[in-house]
């Protein structure tokens, strides 16, 4: 039985971060009380997608029913949702990944992209930040994760969400003794191209005979292929899925003790999806023990230490039945194996023989005069 531990490393976002973020988390609210004194907006404390999903279904029904406000309210949505994904990324992935996102929206042709790209706040940031070092600790803290975990000769797998930060982490983590490896879905979509199955499975058995020893994967590593075991698991940020936690979790401590390193950003969506996911796998496993309780699963044994020591018949202890029972069994096929290279012996005569047939019941002997004639039957033709 193999011990996996886990360890989160809650980390706070720095001063100069947060002042970037700051002017976009205002222009967020503003547009955010808009929607909510227009109606749009169901306000629950805090502006989740869920809320602004919602909000754009009361937009779209408001276009539909001929309201002139709804076609205003619609743009504001959509800047608010590239508002809210893009404050996400800062919090949650770094500095690097954010302006990798709005780059990479540059080059969309849409008018919605480009007006959000015009928005004061937005535009401030792209300018004033696009030399910037990344300020974020969580990439720090993994390649510090990664030099412990390779000095122990072992392989590392690093989960996140998005490929922006698999592009980073590539870069941040690229040294003499790091050798990472990049494992992304098939999908491509712009400058992020996805992987071919063949190229997939070629940088799996890459990592398996260690050209490779720092796999970053996104979801696609989560389950479908089969990915080598590591001494070692990165979570680059929770997922709020339990299924896929302990999918993540499973790539490790397999053969040997495994290590799982969860990034959690303090004070952010990090915090509100770890809690999440601890409380849905915790409902899974009481849901699981209700079942059982009910006799609708099989009851499963709980692994002991040292089970055998307290294992009896009668006066007999384990070892002495195990040694008991060889000698047995021994004996046994040796008495079989005897069995089958002695002849069977033949049926002297078919007169030993019962007749299977009632007593009152008589055979065709009976009715012939003839009983003791050696030919005594007759047919008639």
């Amino acid at each position: 039985v193999t011990e996996m531990s886990i360890l989160e490393h809650r980390l706070t976002i720095p001063e100069s971060l947060q002042s970037i973020i700051l002017p976009l988390k205002i222009l967020e609210n503003e547009e955010a009380e808009f929607l909510r004194r227009a109606g749009f907006l169901v306000w629950t404390g805090k502006i989740t997608t869920a809320s602004i999903e919602e909000a754009q279904r009361r937009v779209s029904a408001a276009i539909g029913r001929g309201d002139v406000r709804g076609y205003d309210a619609a743009k504001r949505i959509s800047d608010l949702r590239r508002l809210h994904r893009l404050i996400d990324l800062l919090e949650t992935q770094g500095l690097r990944c954010g302006l990798m996102y709005l780059d990479r929206a540059r080059n969309d042709k849409d008018r919605k992209t480009k007006r959000f790209l015009s928005l004061p706040q937005v535009a401030d940031l792209i300018s004033n930040c696009k030399d910037s070092p990344e300020l974020h600790p969580k990439p720090s803290l993994v390649k510090k994760l990664v030099d412990e975990g390779l000095t122990k000769g072992g392989k590392i797998i690093i989960f996140t969400e998005y490929r922006d930060t698999v592009n980073n982490l590539l870069e941040t983590l690229e040294s003499e003794n790091v050798k990472p490896g990049r494992f992304v879905g098939q999908a491509s979509k712009g400058k992020q191209i996805g992987m071919k199955q063949s190229e997939q499975i070629e940088q799996l058995e890459r990592f398996k005979n260690g050209e490779i020893n720092v796999l970053i994967a996104t979801s696609v590593g989560e389950e479908g292929l089969d990915v080598p075991a590591a001494d070692c698991v990165i979570l680059y940020e929770p997922v709020p899925s339990a299924i896929r936690a302990i999918q993540r979790r499973g790539r490790t401590a397999r053969k040997t003790d495994g290590d799982v390193q969860i990034l959690i950003a303090q004070n952010t969506r990090d915090e509100y999806v770890q809690n999440a996911a601890k409380s849905r796998e915790k409902s899974m496993y009481k849901t699981l023990s209700n079942l059982q309780k009910q006799s609708r699963l099989p009851k499963r044994m709980v692994p002991k230490e040292n089970v055998l020591e307290n294992f009896t018949i009668g006066d007999t202890n384990a070892e002495q039945y195990i040694s008991t029972e060889k000698k047995r069994l021994t004996v046994e096929v040796q008495l079989e194996k005897q069995s089958e290279d002695t002849p069977r012996k033949k049926i002297k005569s078919d007169a030993t023989i019962q007749p299977n047939r009632p007593k009152s019941q008589k055979s065709l002997a009976d009715f012939s005069d003839a009983k003791k004639e050696t030919n005594w039957w007759k047919p008639v033709l």
